[in-house]
């Protein structure tokens, strides 16, 4: 999430990586780095790295990025850093090689001021890499609005297509209810917490007529109470009616939990991806009980998408790239991906015709993207741009696929908020929109 930080689990990732690429040497610890040892995490050779910045050691903290390379396989903010450390050593060839990757990625971050680039300045691969990033920038057209939310701080989180009555149901975090919107646009009610919560994931289980939900104590909610802190939740509702049916609470512990997405499998298992906690959820049909699926592995877990016999779950990891989770017993895999693939970042996941469809709001510029599988569905084979547009879609969050057509949440307001809650200065409040976009010409 180096853009726009959706989870605070995912915002400690972003803020460490971020300052470890542009901050000045003056502005980071001195500590003296660790050792470097094979189980390191990420972190360790992240606060390695920062300490040995300080000093004007690149080379050690190329070799750390280096480490953290193998571990978060292919972060752009991590190319990015590499590009810088090989500038700063003076390998120009080295950093011209990972900033033509990063514009493979599709990406456009400005570095122009960025002190680490200045000795790039002024040759052609410097101007040709200013050309590529720029490329990466025009609008791509889709269809257009299919419905303006209620409130400029309604605060959309996600969306879903309730087929028999030909309606969208769209979550808001701010008000903590659902709102149905018709195919004309118009919006009415469905459903609330009654003590506020903000409404976050949505997944409907068409065949037995029940929608599920996430919910929250978040400080963005307007309702939301301190004492309340900590609290999460999953919410079973009748479809039709929007009774709320049962409601399944996550541990109130130390460790914090943000059921953020939640998918629900051909079988009626729900799966919910804990954001902050790095964890899976599973209320498996047969029981009727939360339990967990994945406890360790995973930095900020997203967007979830059962394959099509049902028997592994493709998770988003905002920080990792996708993982492989046996539905069963939740043993995960990394699934590899091209070195120009950026596959951090990405927020909500479907899957589409044997591909998934991902809304990346972790990246510059934000978009949607097609991220092509090979046929066992083991492997990320390529990518292609689906939508992107700063203007139009500038925080896309989730969104879901009728026909040939996805329908998102362009522009969800979480950025106008601070984490805790509060407005932040000069933010512009618009009402969230959603947009159609073609899947297929």
């Amino acid at each position: 999430m180096i853009d726009r930080p959706r989870t605070p689990g995912a915002f400690l990732f972003i803020a460490i990586l971020v300052a470890a690429q542009f901050v000045r040497p003056a502005d980071v610890s001195t500590a003296r780095p660790p050792a470097i040892q094979p189980e390191s995490t990420w972190q360790d050779h992240d606060r390695a790295a920062r300490a040995a910045a300080a000093k004007g050691d690149w080379k050690t903290f190329r070799d750390h990025y280096l480490r953290i390379e193998t571990i978060l396989r292919g972060h752009a903010a991590v190319v990015l850093a590499l590009a810088r450390a090989e500038s700063r050593i003076g390998d120009t060839a080295a950093a011209f090689g990972y900033l033509r990757r990063y514009a493979a990625m599709g990406l456009a971050r400005d570095i122009s001021a960025d002190s680490g680039f200045l000795n790039l300045h002024g040759s052609p691969s410097w101007a040709d890499y200013q050309r590529r990033v720029a490329d990466n920038l025009p609008a791509i057209p889709f269809a257009g609005v299919v419905a303006t939310l209620p409130d400029s701080d309604f605060l959309a989180e996600d969306v879903v297509w309730d087929k028999p009555r030909r309606r969208f149901l769209v979550s808001s975090i701010r008000y903590g209810r659902i709102v149905a919107v018709s195919r004309n646009g118009k919006p009415t009610e469905f459903a609330r917490t009654d003590d506020g919560f903000g409404m976050l994931g949505l997944s409907i289980d068409e065949r037995r007529g029940l929608l599920w939900a996430s919910a929250e104590a978040m400080p963005q909610s307007k309702t939301y109470k301190s004492s309340d802190a900590g609290r999460s939740m999953l919410l079973r509702y009748d479809l039709s009616s929007g009774r709320l049916l049962r409601r399944y609470d996550l541990p109130r512990d130390s460790a914090g939990h943000e059921p953020g997405d939640i998918v629900v499998g051909a079988n009626g298992d729900v799966y919910a991806s804990d954001g902050r906690a790095g964890q899976i959820w599973v209320v498996r049909a047969s029981n009727d009980s939360l339990s967990l699926l994945v406890s360790r592995g995973l930095v900020s877990p997203q967007g979830a998408a059962p394959t099509p016999d049902g028997k592994r779950l493709l998770v988003a990891d905002y920080s990792r790239g996708i993982a492989s989770v046996d539905a069963k017993t939740g043993v995960m895999t990394w699934i590899p991906h091209p070195s120009t693939t950026a596959a951090s970042g990405i927020d909500g996941m479907r899957m589409d015709h044997g591909a998934l469809i991902a809304h990346q709001n972790g990246v510059t510029p934000n978009r949607v993207i097609r991220l092509s599988l090979d046929p066992s569905m083991t492997r990320v084979t390529g990518w292609s741009i689906v939508a992107r547009d700063t203007l139009r879609i500038p925080s896309v969050t989730h969104g879901v696929i009728v026909g040939d057509t996805l329908f998102s949440i362009a522009n969800s307001g979480w950025d106008a908020f601070s984490d805790d809650g509060t407005l932040r200065p000069n933010a512009a409040l618009s009402a969230p929109r959603l947009v159609a976009i073609p899947l297929r010409n």
